[in-house]
């Protein structure tokens, strides 16, 4: 049973995701990990984009946000339900300086995590810092200095995103890998394993 984690760096116009696979139970003794020992391999990544509704369609705003909401919620159970990841390792919400955008990216990073919830998959978050450090950057790190850092670690991962809307997904293989290499999940893999044995 391959073992996968998923990344998500939580947006309304754009949500980057990842899936990292971080092994096998059936051919790994995973009860042997150490954090920050796994690297595993990148399945995919992107970004998922909502645009607002035209003029044109005179949908009233809260309508337009509940339909950009709902197709990132059908997206994103389509990815839990095709990868099966135990973990999904989320960039914490932080408030922006505008109170509307800052709601729409509560309202994804509510969406994400209530639906991991809802199957079954252990949601842990991380501040952005905390994400920096964790692929070997300082908490104060550039966009440009994650994205880098993602593709000296992942080569080609770059190549499954979508074009000019990288640093979402970047962040997304990011977090995935914060979460790989998180103590917490060690222990779930080493409870599972040891459940098989």
């Amino acid at each position: 049973m391959a073992v996968k984690v998923m990344g998500v760096d939580p947006g309304f116009a754009n949500l980057g995701y990842s899936i990292l696979e971080i092994g096998d139970l059936t051919t790994e003794r995973l009860v042997d990990l150490v954090p920050m020992q796994v690297k595993g391999r990148v399945v995919t990544a992107g970004v998922m984009i909502t645009k607002p509704a035209g003029k044109k369609r005179r949908l009233h705003s809260s309508d337009d946000r509940t339909q950009r909401l709902e197709l990132l919620r059908a997206r994103l159970e389509e990815l839990m339900l095709e990868h099966t990841p135990l973990v999904v390792g989320m960039e914490d919400f932080t408030c922006l300086r505008s109170a509307a955008d800052s709601a729409k990216i509560a309202l994804a990073w509510a969406c994400t995590w209530t639906l991991a919830k809802s199957h079954g998959i252990v949601p842990i978050y991380y501040s952005a810092q905390d994400v920096k450090r964790g692929v070997g950057l300082g908490g104060t790190a550039s966009k440009a200095d994650v994205i880098s850092r993602v593709g000296q670690m992942y080569p080609g991962a770059a190549a499954l995103t979508n074009e000019g809307r990288e640093q979402h997904a970047a962040d997304a293989v990011a977090v995935a890998y914060c979460a790989a290499a998180d103590e917490r999940v060690v222990l779930a893999l080493r409870m599972a394993t040891s459940r098989r044995a």
